[in-house]
């Protein structure tokens, strides 16, 4: 799952200024699933981002600053 451009501008675009989303809201714009984007977020594999778990789901945090 490493992010294109395109795919790390629609993410920002339909976020907002928001710079923490849950999993399952990023795996609904990457179209794959949310234990998929928290895998490879801990793992390395995304461009941009980490995830943590907060007790009940994993949370997805987009650093913009990472974004050109």
């Amino acid at each position: 799952m490493n992010l294109t451009k395109e795919e790390e501008a629609l993410i920002m675009s339909l976020r907002g200024k928001k710079t923490k989303i849950t999993c399952t809201e990023a795996a609904k714009l990457l179209g794959t699933t949310a234990l998929d984007v928290a895998y490879k977020l801990r793992n390395g594999e995304a461009s941009f981002g980490t995830a943590e778990y907060n007790g009940r789901r994993w949370i997805y945090n987009i650093f913009k600053e990472d974004i050109v």
